[in-house]
């Protein structure tokens, strides 16, 4: 939960640590995120809820052992205050820099993969 006042939070550096978080708790959370239906407004379809399997977010807190408080410091629960006008803009940034920076995970695993291929042809080594 972001408290969200006239200020835009630091989403950029917040979904990086969620990124390493789950990197370090959660194995292979990134291939299970569905980008087309994700959505940090909706349990279920929120990063934690598809990184973990689980269908609400008491669920996915206790499946990738993160606390509240630190959902709330990596926007995986993000309240705002004021217009639904504002909250809205609010999730859909969010939104973006989610799919962005699972986008860009995704492409450093296959980087990674195509690496150990490589090696794999060339020196029969993993």
């Amino acid at each position: 939960m972001i408290r969200a006042g006239n200020q835009v939070p630091n989403f950029e550096a917040m979904v990086e640590a969620a990124i390493r978080l789950l990197n370090a708790r959660v194995s292979g959370w990134v291939r299970r995120i569905n980008v087309e239906k994700l959505d940090q407004s909706a349990s279920g379809y929120c990063v934690l809820c598809q990184a973990t399997g689980k269908r609400n977010f008491g669920g996915a807190m206790i499946a990738a052992g993160i606390s509240y408080e630190q959902a709330k410091a990596l926007a995986f629960l993000l309240v705002c205050h004021g217009s639904s006008a504002r909250a809205e803009r609010l999730f859909d940034l969010l939104n973006q820099i989610w799919k962005r920076k699972i986008s860009e995970q995704l492409a450093e695993e296959q980087k990674n993969m195509d690496r150990a291929v490589q090696r794999i042809m060339r020196y029969g080594e993993v």
